[in-house]
């Protein structure tokens, strides 16, 4: 190379490289050095400049810019600050940094790693350091002893970064993340066919706050070794998080990635409209409330997911804690179907142990699905769950703080298993909470009980077409309904309607236990219910609409009351029993047979009433002649 220019004027040369906090440091050094060279073969220019950094002269390449067809693109061969708007960058090689590798500080950015590594925080920093960022100068972690020192400032919108890998170095402070954006910028990033490495406390591989609109992640690998985090109330534990993202749509997407461990949750969408599916999850947690997937946004949608936790829960409905649908309330009108999804929880839960010590389960255990901080009107279906309890409890839908029956899980199928003769719970359907939910054409499957209720209760749940059943390990103490909720919270109102038991579930296996109000259970009931449907013809065979039915349960209390629809029919649920509980027994209260009476103006019924036993889904015919015009 032939030197075309030179010189020691430090004004030129920071205006050069663009230069902020990252380069001032190593102009600390002894600068003997500094030049433009140019490749005089392929036109080729490169900044450099020669220093002293303590272990003898070195040479340090800032910037290269080819002269050939693909002129657009700058080359780089080290870390830096990127500040030319719609710049692509492609690294020519592996780059470091003892902080942070890269500032980001112009929109549309593309920095294509070009399947080379980027390594951060390998000096030892006393904050934390960042492979790649974008933050506002006022944002408050440059000043709280988090963030303080680096880089700052300028837009961060609509950067892409792909095909490489970004390694955290070991040793780096608390919240290193390995892409870090927001308070300032951050919307429509992209990243995608990149493998990411970190471990030190809280760090998370992909993070925006305030920021992360239209955010596109996919195609990515994410080796999540973090083990400790200092505030598991925060999520700091996630592998991709859009923090405080509800008011910056459109909602992002999250697709085809693989993410292997992280001490407490994987991915983390608050955004309207957010979507995440294709992905493979395989978390390791050490922390409470580890779900894989957080869907606590509107209208979102979580699908094909394949979930297999060493130790985690699954996907976890909710919202509330963040007020999405205001004080108090979740998110609205998501969608979570079409997952696989296996979990369960090791004795490795950190916030819960004495001094640290790692060594005892999350409460609750494992959650396949969990339903909880007030959704509204949410959905999960199709999702096929399994749920195993090796030294934890393992749950494989959990119902919580759920008030409406719009919340609502069709079609799905749970199972929970013990594995081997392990002494923890196995449930397929636990309840802690809810005041309404609405399970339809479910499948519960559970080796301790298909139904359980604990000390906070349950109200107002029903179940219609589900299958009960006891697993293939069941506990010597399986039974279908179990109630062992605290002695002044009920269980009211739980309706199972068209159930069908399998593998020796039954409709009365219960260990319900006459109320003990100073301690527990407390009040507690459950029915059985069928429907029944009644069609009503003429004498010609034509559906006779405005038929008055009344049917009365074998108590003397009224059923229903009302008339047939346009074809004639009349279908409802109606109970075979309600069993209950009292200071002093278990009731089993059969409520059939019923009386059905019939009438119709200008019509002869005969018989006019009739009585039906309704012990399963049942149906009669009624035919009436009515002589008047109809």
């Amino acid at each position: 190379m032939t030197p075309i220019t030179r010189s020691s004027i430090l004004s030129i040369f920071l205006l050069a490289v663009g230069t902020t906090t990252l380069f001032y440091r190593s102009l600390y050094y002894s600068v003997f050095q500094i030049g433009l060279q140019q490749e005089v073969s392929t036109g080729e220019k490169r900044l450099y400049f020669f220093a002293d950094d303590f272990s003898g002269p070195n040479l340090f390449t800032l910037l290269s810019t080819p002269n050939h067809p693909g002129a657009d693109r700058k080359f780089l061969s080290s870390c830096g600050v990127l500040r030319l708007p719609g710049q692509k960058y492609v690294l020519e090689g592996d780059v470091s940094s003892p902080g942070t590798c890269f500032s980001i500080q112009a929109d549309k950015i593309t920095l294509n790693l070009n399947s080379h590594t980027i390594t951060y925080g390998t000096g030892g920093a006393k904050t934390a350091a960042y492979g790649i960022l974008g933050i506002a100068c006022w944002d408050t972690t440059l000043s709280n002893g988090v963030a303080n020192g680096n880089p700052c400032g300028g837009n961060f919108n609509k950067l892409t970064v792909l095909n490489g890998k970004i390694l955290q170095a070991a040793g780096v402070v608390a919240h290193s993340d390995a892409i870090h954006l927001g308070q300032g910028g951050g919307n429509y990033l992209e990243v995608h066919d990149v493998e990411f490495s970190v471990q030190g406390d809280a760090a998370i591989p992909i993070f925006t706050t305030f920021s992360g609109a239209g955010a596109r992640v996919y195609r990515n690998t994410i080796h999540n070794n973090v083990r400790r985090i200092p505030n598991r109330h925060q999520l700091q534990g996630m592998s991709v998080k859009f923090d405080n993202g509800q008011e910056f749509p459109p909602g992002q997407s999250v697709h085809d990635n693989q993410i292997l461990g992280g001490t407490q949750g994987g991915i983390f969408l608050v955004t309207a409209g957010a979507t995440a599916y294709g992905n493979k999850i395989s978390q390791n947690s050490h922390y409470s409330n580890d779900f894989s997937i957080y869907v606590w946004g509107n209208n979102q949608e979580i699908f094909k997911n394949e979930i297999d936790a060493v130790s985690g829960r699954g996907v976890q409905i909710a919202g509330g804690a963040i007020g999405i649908g205001g004080i108090g309330k979740g998110g609205a009108h998501s969608n979570v179907h079409d997952n696989q999804i296996q979990v369960t929880e090791l004795k490795q839960n950190c916030d819960y142990s004495d001094a640290d010590a790692c060594n005892v389960c999350e409460p609750g255990g494992a959650y396949g699905i969990q339903f909880d901080d007030n959704p509204r009107g949410d959905q999960s279906f199709n999702n096929s769950t399994i749920a195993r309890a090796i030294e934890c409890d393992a749950v494989a839908l959990r119902t919580t703080d759920s008030r409406l029956a719009e919340n609502e899980s069709h079609d799905d199928s749970f199972t929970a298993m013990r594995i081997g003769n392990t002494a923890a719970n196995a449930f397929g359907w636990d309840n802690a909470g809810p005041t309404g939910f609405t399970a339809r054409n479910d499948s519960f499957i559970a080796d301790t009980a298909s139904y359980h209720v604990n000390w906070d209760g349950a109200q107002n749940e029903v179940c219609i077409s589900c299958i009960l059943g006891r697993g293939n390990n069941p506990s010597a103490r399986y039974v279908t309904f179990s109630f062992q909720n605290g002695g002044s919270i009920p269980v009211r109102n739980i309706h199972f309607v068209d159930t069908q038991f399998i593998g020796g579930a039954a409709k009365d296996s219960t260990d319900m236990r006459p109320i003990n109000a100073s301690d527990w259970p407390g009040y507690s009931e459950y029915f059985i219910d069928w429907t029944f449907a009644l069609f009503v013809y003429d004498q010609h065979g034509h559906g006779l609409a405005g038929t008055h039915i009344s049917i009365i349960d074998a108590l003397g209390h009224a059923a229903y009351e009302g008339d047939t629809n346009r074809q004639g029919n009349v279908s409802i649920p109606l109970t075979e029993f309600r069993m209950y509980n009292t200071a002093t027994r278990v009731v089993r209260e059969l409520r059939t047979p019923y009386l059905v009476q019939i009438t119709k103006q200008d019509c002869m019924i005969a018989p006019p009433k009739f009585l039906v036993d309704v012990k399963e889904p049942t149906s009669r015919t009624a035919r009436i002649t009515c002589s008047a015009p109809l």
